[in-house]
């Protein structure tokens, strides 16, 4: 499967010009370290859309990893860059720890889990700290989505990380409590629950969520749970990668890779061939609002292939 992951490689390092564009990478501005080029460049908002920020993570990923084409690797232009995503995201919380994504003074539960996830791996990767980051943690643990599988798999692994970084075993107590919500609300048939149904897109990105908490714990009940959820995708998953999604609960058309690569099951292979055809939608293809998470993702799968190589 080489020339397979070289395919993720590939599009990884294609989209990181784009990446760096989004930044303010002047460290005289005010807003140094924003990844919302419509805040900070445009000033078409008046307020930084926090999920931008998850630039930190694949940067982090880059300047760690020595690999084929890597120009960013050990760069301190990247590492400062980097810093700067992290510390503008932790100096752009409420008083209570929770971020904006949609409007002003939201409070979303979806952006505070999902970009303190990304956070706190680059934080993790290059031992970087800030301040007050318990109060995201307190936020955290005050407030869920038991509906949307996705996020709750992303806070688990957000306050995981929290547990790490601080050693508050409040915060991982919370995220085993938000593994075993997960796991005693998935389907018989394999799925986790969108809005009250399936969605093959956004299992993906459970999976791959879940397949950084297994990596961590290597919890039995959790890899069990991961492999009937593939099964799901396995029989809905075509030779391409491509799937009907005009029945699922969210229409959505992508997939995430790491959660399949953990296990390197059959609609790993049929995503690849997709990419290598050029037909599936990849982070070439999405807007600048979605395209750092699918490459994150892309350049983990990556890696997990380079490092079983080494």
């Amino acid at each position: 499967m080489k020339g397979s992951f070289d395919r993720f490689r590939q599009i990884v390092l294609s989209q990181i010009p784009r990446l760096l564009g989004l930044g303010d990478r002047d460290p005289f501005s005010e807003t140094y370290g924003c990844f919302d080029r419509v805040f900070w460049h445009y000033r078409l908002i008046d307020f930084p859309n926090a999920r931008f920020q998850e630039a930190c993570w694949p940067l982090s990923l880059l300047y760690r990893h020595s690999f084929e084409g890597n120009l960013y690797y050990q760069n301190e232009k990247v590492r400062q860059w980097t810093e700067a995503a992290i510390r503008f995201w932790a100096s752009h919380r409420h008083r209570d720890g929770s971020l904006d994504e949609a409007y002003p003074n939201e409070r979303g539960f979806c952006v505070t889990a999902f970009s303190t996830f990304a956070v706190t791996e680059a934080m993790l990767l290059l031992q970087i700290r800030v301040p007050n980051l318990e109060k995201t943690g307190r936020w955290l643990l005050g407030h869920d989505q038991p509906f949307v599988a996705n996020q709750m798999a992303a806070s688990a692994v957000a306050l995981l990380n929290l547990y790490q970084l601080t050693n508050e075993k409040r915060y991982l107590r919370a995220s085993q409590e938000r593994i075993s919500t997960l796991l005693s609300s998935q389907d018989e048939t394999g799925f986790f629950p969108e809005y009250g149904g399936a969605d093959i897109g956004y299992l993906s990105l459970t999976l791959a969520c879940l397949a950084h908490y297994w990596r961590q714990t290597k919890e039995g009940p959790l890899w069990e749970s991961m492999g009937r959820a593939l099964k799901f995708l396995e029989e809905r998953v075509e030779e391409d990668g491509h799937y009907d999604y005009r029945q699922t609960s969210r229409k959505t058309q992508f997939l995430y890779s790491y959660g399949l690569a953990i296990s390197d099951s059959p609609p790993l292979e049929r995503l690849t061939q997709g990419l290598e055809q050029g037909t599936l939608l990849n982070p070439v293809w999405l807007d600048d609002r979605y395209f750092i998470q699918l490459t994150t993702d892309y350049l983990e799968t990556y890696l997990l292939s380079w490092e079983s190589r080494r």
